[in-house]
C-alpha cells in the first residue's frame, strides 16, 4: 500500500471517530460512542503551554497546519485537535474565552485562530514584521 493510501485511510478513520455518536443498540438501547482520542504528538504536532515568543507561536501554528493537511482534517477536527493540545497556562487562558467550554462546541477553527493570535501574537510584533516587509522594497 502506498503512503498516500494510508493517509487517506487514517483520515477516514479519524473522521469516523471524530464526533460522539448515539446509535440504537440491541433491544433499542442507545449506545454512546465516546469521542476520539487525539494523539498528543503526530508528525510535528506538539502540546502548546503558552509562550511570550510570537515566533514560537507562529511555528506551532505552522506545524499544526502541516499535520492537518497530512491528515486531511476538517475545520471541526482542527478545532478539537488544537484545543486538545493546549496545556497549562494556554488551556487556562482558553477556558476564559466566552463559549469555549460549551458541548457541543459552538466556536469554530476560525474563532480559535482569531482568539489565539490575539492572545499570543501582539500587535507590536505584527507591526514590526510589516515594517520589515515594507523596508525590503
Amino acid at each position: 500500500m502506498e503512503e498516500g493510501d494510508n493517509s487517506v485511510e487514517q483520515s477516514a478513520a479519524v473522521e469516523a471517530q471524530g464526533e460522539a455518536l448515539t446509535r440504537q443498540g440491541v433491544g433499542g438501547l442507545a449506545v454512546q460512542i465516546p469521542p476520539m482520542q487525539f494523539p498528543t504528538q503526530y508528525d510535528g504536532a506538539a502540546e502548546f503551554k503558552g509562550t511570550v515568543d510570537p515566533l514560537e507561536v507562529k511555528q506551532w501554528l505552522e506545524s499544526m497546519e502541516r499535520v492537518f493537511k497530512k491528515l486531511q482534517y476538517t475545520y471541526a477536527l482542527k478545532f478539537e485537535y488544537a484545543i486538545s493540545l493546549l496545556r497549562g497556562d494556554a488551556y487556562e487562558w482558553w477556558k476564559t474565552i466566552p463559549n469555549s467550554m460549551l458541548e457541543p462546541p459552538v466556536l469554530t477553527w476560525e474563532d480559535f485562530l482569531r482568539e489565539f493570535r490575539q492572545k499570543y501574537i501582539p500587535d507590536a510584533y505584527v507591526d514590526m514584521k510589516l515594517q520589515e516587509f515594507l523596508s525590503l522594497k
